[in-house]
């Protein structure tokens, strides 16, 4: 499903195109639409979707003090300010810089349908100037970026980094106005060029994976779909699965792999199985996964991850086997929706069935502070409906 710019005749109209599993455009008419760009963290943007002339367009509940969706996620993505009016855009190679480019496209996943509420969850936007020249932003790729930013500078207190974290404070409260207000005052510091990329010079934090932004130039058009089939269950899945494999990047990604390993003793905390590497064996047979990987704090503590033979890990990526915190340790089961599937012959799950229940604490960290969270456990159970 995605919101599209409509260009023929004035400024342009965006609109809702396509389907979601088995929700449809003509479902949600009427509806107020809620942003969700990081897990959990939901805006109110005061954006509606009204049938006009026959048409699923947005429209502003208040057009002097609302802005539409697009803006919105240009100011949490910490983009310059784009164009709506896509033909009064320069043309040429397509410039990330403000004004000089028109978001055409935003494709979103339904994350939760209410009562003439949609919380969607943005993946890709589509930039476009008036030469039809395009370049796709990964909206996960970015937002890790902006992540690690939040890191690096919380301990800074220069102007810039203090609008920084304001800018963060407002995303955390879901507060529109202070998204807005932050953003802007954050690009008055750079001029036309993208806020982020500057910011990144400025601090030294381009990286390998920082250096092109989340932006992609190729097969831009292959990634606009409207009809996606894909339920939002599985949808949630396949979210965090790329959460994790951003999460999982870099040097930092590795010193926390080494850490889980380390004081979980390689052994799998599902099955107690030690699976180390050796002079016999050249990998691990365990995995260091991250629970959350989207963590507002201590994104890389081995708190927030947990020692797993590759085919557990699998099991807890996709749902299979859930954890949850009891009293005194954590209690291991199987899903609903596994046990549904074993029914439908699509699944064996008798290994996974031996299991189930209480951890023992042997398995656990010698030292209890690496424990896995429960806090996030439960936003991880939460976030996969589990």
């Amino acid at each position: 499903m995605r919101i599209a710019l409509r260009t023929s005749g004035g400024r342009g109209e965006y609109e809702v195109a396509g389907s979601h599993g088995s929700i449809t455009v003509s479902d949600i008419i009427d509806f107020h639409i809620q942003l969700q760009m990081l897990p959990n963290q939901f805006i109110d943007t005061n954006n509606y979707i009204r049938r006009v002339q026959g048409k699923p367009r947005i429209r502003l509940s208040d057009q002097k003090q609302d802005q539409h969706i697009y803006l919105t996620i240009a100011d949490i993505l910490l983009m310059p300010k784009p164009k709506r009016e896509l033909s009064k855009t320069p043309g040429g190679k397509l410039q990330l810089t403000e004004n000089n480019y028109s978001i055409s496209s935003i494709q979103f996943d339904i994350i939760k349908k209410g009562t003439n509420l949609i919380s969607i969850q943005p993946t890709d936007i589509v930039l476009e100037n008036s030469d039809r020249d395009l370049a796709r932003i990964d909206i996960l790729e970015r937002l890790r970026i902006i992540l690690d930013v939040w890191g690096r500078l919380s301990t800074e207190n220069d102007e810039l980094s203090n609008k920084i974290k304001n800018h963060k404070i407002a995303i955390f409260s879901g507060n529109i106005r202070n998204v807005i207000i932050s953003a802007g005052e954050i690009r008055k510091l750079f001029d036309i060029n993208d806020p982020l990329k500057e910011i990144l010079i400025k601090y030294n934090i381009i990286s390998e994976y920082s250096y092109w932004m989340g932006v992609h130039r190729e097969d831009v058009e292959l990634s606009i779909i409207e009809e996606d089939l894909t339920n939002p269950r599985e949808a949630a899945m396949n979210r965090i699965k790329r959460w994790r494999l951003q999460a999982s990047r870099g040097s930092k990604g590795d010193k926390f792999s080494r850490e889980v390993k380390a004081v979980y003793n390689n052994k799998c905390l599902f099955t107690g199985y030690y699976l180390p590497k050796s002079i016999y064996f050249n990998t691990s047979g365990v995995d260091s996964a991250h629970i959350l990987p989207w963590a507002e704090y201590d994104l890389n503590s081995v708190s927030n991850g947990l020692c797993l033979s590759k085919l557990c890990h699998w099991a807890f990526d996709s749902g299979i086997l859930v954890l949850k915190p009891s009293s005194s340790s954590y209690e291991l089961s199987i899903s609903e929706a596994a046990l549904q599937a074993e029914k439908e012959g699509m699944i064996s799950l008798e290994g996974f069935k031996l299991l189930e229940g209480k951890i023992p604490t042997s398995r656990l960290p010698a030292d209890k502070k690496n424990w896995p969270s429960p806090y996030f456990i439960e936003q991880y159970n939460q976030s996969f409906m589990l």
